[in-house]
C-alpha cells in the first residue's frame, strides 16, 4: 500500500529552493520514508497510414513526454512510449480497443500505476485521437473516448488534454459520522494546485474497501456507491450516494477505505432492469432519475416505463451522475450511476415482487386520481384569484365569466374523480392498511373539492345577482365578502382596507362602519412585546420550514400568551391556521420517513412525532383561546336592512341572496360569519389527509401519525 503513499514533504519543481537558500531544518524526530510519486505510462499506437510517418509519431511521443512532465512534475513519474512495449508490440497498427485492460493483465505483466493506451489514425482530412486508461492499483479501468482535429500541430495537446482530464486521483476516505458526507485526503496533497485542477468540482470519485487478507491487501468497489464534490465544500469532502444503509462497516478485515477518480461527463443513461434471481427482463417498474440528488426526485424526474426486455431509456441528459429509483412493487432500490459515456448502458438487479403488476397499476390509478384532484384545486384557485382580481377592478361580467369557465372544467373532472375513487376503493379492500389510507385521503379531498365547487356555485349565483342589481350595496356586499374571507384568514390589515372600500361604495352602512371602528381598535398595537408576538407570529413562524419549526415552537408558546393578556384573538386566529399548515407538513414528514428503515431514518420519525405531539398540544391552546375569546366578546351590531351581500369563491358557507347571513352565536361580536380558509389559494394543491371542518369551527387540531402496521407501506403518490 506505501506505493500509493506521495512524498509529503515534496514541493513543484518550481518552487524548490537551492540547498544554499534553504533555512536550518529544526531538530525533528527522522521522517519515515516517503512514498513514490503516481506512476504514469503512456502507450502511443499509431496506425499504418502515410500521413503518420515515424518522425511524426516519435514527435508527438516526445511532445507529449514534455508536456506531461512539465505539468504534472514531482506529482507522477511519466513515461512514454511508441514501441518496446507488449501493448505496443504485441498489437501493431491496431485501435485502442484491444487488449482488455483488466487488472489480471495488468499484473501479469508487472503493470503498477497508471497506463493510458492512446492511438492516433488519420482519415477523411481528420488526425483523430483515441485513448483508454486504467489504474493498476484498484483494477479501475476507463471507457474509450476520442476526439478529431485538422491541425497536425493540435495531436499532441490532444493526447495531453485526455492525459489531464482522465488521471485517476487517488484518495484517502475518511467517513463522517452522518454517512452522508466522507472526508477526502487526495494523494499528493503537497501539490495542492494540481491536484485541484485534476479534480475540480462535479468530480465523481468510486469507493474502495481495503482488506486485508492473507496474500495481502486487497481493494474492492463499495457497491452501488459513488462519492462526488460539490461546490460548496471543496475538495476535501465528497457527499455520499448510495443504497446501503452502512457502506462504511467497522471489521477487523476492513484496513481502511480509498477512493479513484472516474472518467465522467455529461451524456444520456440507458437502464435494463433485471430479476436478481432469474435474470429475466422485469417491465412493471416505476424509474425516477436526475442529477440533483435523491431528495430532489419528483413526479417530473419519472422516466418512460420500462419495455418488454427491461430496457429504460433517459430522453434528457445527466450531468457526470445518475441519481437512480426503481420501484418493483414493495421493493424500492436506488442506484447512483456514473455517466462515463454519451449513452451509459446501467443493468440494475433487482427482487422482483409478485404482485408488483397489481400493485403499480393501483399506485398509478391513484396517481392519476391525485393529479386529478390537484388539477381541481388549482383550477378553483386560479379562479378565485383572478375573480377576486378582477372583481377589485370592478370587471364583474369578466369575473363571471371566469367563475363560469371553471366551473364547467371542475364539474366534468369531479365527476370523473367520483367513478375513479369508487373503482379505487373497492380495490383498496383487497390491500393493505396503507393503501386504504391513500384511498381515505383520496376521498376526504374529493369532499373538500365538493365543498369547494358548491361554494363557487353559490358565488356564480351571487355574483348573477349583483350583476342584475347594478347598485352600490351589491358591489359593496361582494367586498365585504372578500374582506370577511381575509379577516377569516388572519389578514386584518387587508381586511380593514375592502371594508372600507366597500364603506366607500355605499356610505351608508352603520353596522359596518361600526364594525370596522372595532375591528381598528382590536387589531391596534398595544405594546412593543405585542408588536414583537404579531411579527414572530405574521412573518417568522407563518415562513418557518419544517427544520425551523422545532426551534421556533417555544417563542410562539409565549407569543400566545402575550395574545392573550393584550385580548388579542385575531393574530391568534392567524398562529391557529399556520400551526395547522406546519402539522400538515410535519405528517408529511412522518410518512416519507416511515417507509425507510434505516436506523437514522427512526431516530428522525420518532423526533417528528414527538414534535407533532408538541405542536398538536400547542394548537389545543390556540382553540381553547379562541373558544373563550368568542364566549367572552361583546353582543353584536344590529344587522343592516340593505340586502345581503353576494357570495365570493372565497367561502362555501356565505347565505344565498335575499337571505340573512347565519346569526353569530350567543354573546358572539359583530365580526360576519366565518368562513373556511379558502379566500387565498393554495399555493401548492395536494391531497391533504386531515378531515374537513365546518366553516364556522375553530381550526381543528391536527392528529397524531397514525400507527404504522408491520407491513411494508407502499412509497406515498405526491
Amino acid at each position: 500500500m506505501s506505493a500509493w503513499f506521495l512524498l509529503a514533504l515534496l514541493m513543484p519543481v518550481a518552487e524548490a529552493q537551492s540547498p544554499a537558500a534553504k533555512p536550518a531544518a529544526p531538530a525533528t524526530p527522522p521522517a519515515a520514508a516517503p512514498a513514490p510519486p503516481y506512476r504514469l505510462l503512456v502507450c502511443l499506437r499509431a496506425a499504418d497510414r502515410p500521413m503518420l510517418t515515424p518522425l511524426f509519431v516519435s514527435t508527438v511521443a516526445r511532445q507529449v513526454r514534455d508536456q506531461t512532465v512539465n505539468y504534472f512534475g514531482a506529482l507522477a513519474e511519466v513515461d512514454v512510449r511508441t514501441s518496446g512495449h507488449w501493448l505496443l508490440d504485441d498489437f501493431p497498427h491496431q485501435g485502442v480497443d484491444a487488449p482488455a485492460l483488466t487488472p489480471a493483465s495488468l499484473a501479469a505483466h508487472g503493470i503498477q500505476g497508471t497506463v493510458f493506451l492512446a492511438g492516433l489514425d488519420y482519415r477523411d482530412g481528420f488526425y483523430e485521437v483515441s485513448w483508454r486508461q486504467a489504474d493498476a492499483s484498484t483494477g479501475q479501468a476507463g471507457p474509450l473516448r476520442r476526439r478529431r482535429t485538422t491541425d497536425r500541430q493540435w495531436v499532441s495537446k490532444a493526447i495531453c488534454l485526455a492525459i489531464r482530464s482522465d488521471f485517476p486521483v487517488l484518495a484517502d476516505v475518511r467517513p463522517d459520522p452522518s454517512n452522508e458526507f466522507v472526508h477526502l485526503t487526495l494523494r499528493g496533497e503537497g501539490h495542492g494546485t494540481r491536484l485541484g485542477k485534476l479534480v475540480g468540482q462535479r468530480c465523481v470519485l468510486r469507493p474502495y474497501w481495503v482488506l486485508r487478507l492473507r496474500q495481502g491487501l486487497e481493494r474492492r468497489p463499495v457497491p452501488n456507491t459513488l462519492l462526488y464534490i460539490d461546490r460548496e465544500r471543496g475538495t476535501d469532502t465528497a457527499r455520499v450516494a448510495t443504497n446501503l444503509s452502512e457502506p462504511w462497516p467497522r471489521r477487523a478485515v476492513i484496513a481502511g477505505f480509498e477512493a479513484v477518480k472516474l472518467s465522467t461527463q455529461t451524456g444520456r443513461l440507458r437502464i435494463r432492469l433485471l430479476d436478481a434471481e432469474s435474470r429475466l427482463p422485469v417491465p412493471d417498474c416505476s424509474v425516477s432519475a436526475n442529477d440533483r440528488g435523491y431528495e430532489s426526485l419528483s413526479e417530473a424526474d419519472l422516466l418512460e416505463r420500462p419495455d418488454r426486455e427491461g430496457w429504460v431509456l433517459a430522453a434528457r441528459e445527466f450531468r457526470q451522475i445518475a441519481f437512480v429509483k426503481v420501484s418493483h412493487g414493495d421493493a424500492v432500490v436506488r442506484m447512483p450511476v456514473p455517466i462515463t459515456e454519451d449513452l451509459c448502458e446501467q443493468v440494475i438487479l433487482i427482487h422482483a415482487d409478485q404482485d408488483a403488476g397489481e400493485k403499480e397499476d393501483f399506485r398509478r390509478s391513484l396517481r392519476f386520481l391525485v393529479q386529478d384532484l390537484q388539477s381541481i384545486q388549482t383550477m378553483r384557485a386560479a379562479a378565485i384569484r383572478e375573480f377576486n382580481e378582477l372583481n377589485s377592478q370592478k370587471k364583474y361580467e369578466e369575473g363571471l365569466a371566469r367563475v363560469r369557465a371553471a366551473l364547467e372544467f371542475i364539474e366534468g373532472r369531479l365527476q370523473n374523480a367520483r367513478s375513479s375513487l369508487v373503482a379505487l376503493q373497492e380495490r383498496a379492500g383487497r390491500r393493505d392498511e396503507g393503501s386504504r389510507a391513500l384511498v381515505q385521503a383520496a376521498a376526504r379531498q374529493i369532499n373538500e373539492a365538493d365543498d369547494g365547487v358548491s361554494a363557487l356555485r353559490r358565488t356564480r349565483d351571487d355574483v348573477e345577482t349583483a350583476i342584475t342589481k347594478r347598485d352600490a350595496q351589491a358591489r359593496a356586499n361582494v367586498i365585504i365578502g372578500v374582506a370577511q374571507q381575509q379577516e377569516q384568514d388572519g389578514d386584518i390589515d387587508e381586511a380593514i382596507l375592502r371594508y372600507e372600500l366597500a364603506l366607500s361604495e355605499q356610505p351608508d352602512q352603520p353596522a359596518l362602519r361600526e364594525k370596522v371602528d372595532q375591528l381598528r381598535k382590536t387589531w391596534q398595537v398595544k405594546g412593543p412585546d405585542h408588536e414583537q408576538a404579531r411579527t414572530l407570529i405574521y412573518q417568522r413562524w407563518a415562513k418557518a420550514e419544517v427544520t425551523e419549526i422545532e426551534s421556533l415552537l417555544p417563542q410562539v408558546q409565549k407569543a400566545l400568551d402575550t395574545l392573550r393578556a393584550r385580548g388579542d384573538p385575531l393574530s391568534a386566529r392567524r398562529l391557529s391556521i399556520v400551526n395547522n399548515s406546519h402539522l400538515g407538513q410535519l405528517n408529511a414528514v412522518i410518512d416519507q420517513l416511515s417507509l425507510r428503515s434505516a436506523e437514522e431514518d427512526k431516530a428522525e420519525l420518532e423526533k417528528y412525532a414527538a414534535l407533532t405531539e408538541k405542536l398538536a398540544a400547542f394548537q389545543t391552546r390556540v382553540v381553547d383561546y379562541l373558544e373563550q375569546a368568542l364566549t367572552e366578546s361583546p353582543p353584536a351590531a344590529p344587522a343592516e336592512t340593505t340586502p345581503q351581500p353576494p357570495s365570493t369563491p372565497l367561502g362555501p358557507d356565505a347565505a344565498p341572496p335575499g337571505k340573512p347571513a347565519a346569526e353569530p352565536p350567543k354573546g358572539g361580536t359583530a365580526v360576519p360569519p366565518e368562513k373556511p380558509p379558502a379566500a387565498e389559494p393554495d399555493e401548492n394543491p395536494a391531497v391533504k389527509t386531515g378531515t374537513s371542518q365546518p366553516a364556522d369551527s375553530p381550526p381543528a387540531v391536527a392528529p397524531p401519525p397514525p400507527a404504522k402496521s408491520d407491513e411494508v407501506e407502499e412509497e406515498p403518490i405526491r
